[in-house]
């Protein structure tokens, strides 16, 4: 995932916790942030409101999805007719050598790319043919990303990092920095809360991001190499950090990751391989 995909997502993304309001179809911030940028499509209707816990059905569901990239008579398959389905409460790990189409299919699974062919549901939905616009609302509620790079603002300290994604989803100032605090405790760093990136360890700035992805309690958690940028004893704490986030609060948890010291913490993997899911 380049860079500045990644920062789009980190600055497009949150769950809106139901704190949103419906206004014909649509969902709107009670705050009017960001105006239209928090609304979903209104041929989504009320049911845009769906399953917010996704406790009923899986929470993300591939069938069959391939991503395939066209120019002029060359074409290249990054990923061919790869099914897959998480639950929630289950981490799972797609793995596979650099190159495999990991990022790709989770980039999928996040709404980030559109599926060339093959569907995407999520907590019971199909998103895959959603309008563009509709899809930053999608990300926003039900989805956090965290990023092998961290993607945190360096002008802004890890509470004000946290922060900022709450500002997105609509809670007040006041609001938003007393979570922020609750989030950042939640991971540890509750004493680091008022330090700068270039303050921080790989690993507390890596805390930091799932911090933010956490934010709001979106059901489903994507992890990009979560552990890559950082030594073992740092990555094993992301990575038992990620595996309680998913077993305490019920949430799913994907990772991409090629790291096989990963395996004792997972509930299952899958391989990628050429961009074809193997068993």
């Amino acid at each position: 995932m380049t860079m500045h995909g990644a920062s789009a997502v980190v600055q497009s993304t949150a769950a809106s916790e139901g704190r949103e309001r419906t206004c014909r179809g649509h969902l709107k911030s009670p705050s009017g942030i960001l105006g239209s940028f928090f609304c979903v499509h209104r041929s989504l209707g009320p049911e845009a409101l769906w399953r917010l816990d996704c406790n009923e059905v899986a929470t993300v569901e591939a069938e069959r999805v391939s991503k395939i990239y066209r120019e002029g008579s060359i074409e290249v398959v990054a990923v061919r007719e790869a099914s897959f389905t998480a639950q929630p409460g289950e981490m799972v790990a797609i793995m596979g050598p650099s190159g495999s189409g990991k990022t790709t299919l989770l980039s999928m699974l996040g709404c980030i790319l559109r599926p060339t062919r093959g569907s995407i549901a999520v907590c019971g939905r199909r998103v895959d043919g959603l309008d563009e616009r509709d899809l930053p609302g999608i990300r926003r509620r039900f989805m956090g990303f965290v990023f092998q790079s961290f993607n945190l603002f360096a002008a802004l300290t890890a509470a004000e990092n946290v922060q900022m994604m709450l500002k997105l989803k609509g809670f007040e100032p006041a609001a938003g920095r007393r979570r922020a605090l609750e989030l950042l405790g939640a991971v540890g760093l509750a004493e680091r809360a008022h330090a700068l990136p270039r303050d921080l360890s790989g690993g507390e700035k890596q805390r930091v991001s799932i911090a933010r992805a956490i934010a709001g309690d979106p059901p489903l958690i994507l992890a990009d190499e979560p552990t890559a940028s950082l030594d073992w004893k740092n990555g094993e704490q992301v990575i038992t950090l990620l595996r309680d986030i998913a077993k305490s609060g019920g949430r799913t948890v994907i990772i991409v990751t090629h790291d096989h010291r990963v395996d004792p913490f997972i509930d299952r993997s899958v391989n990628l391989v050429d961009g074809e899911l193997v068993s």
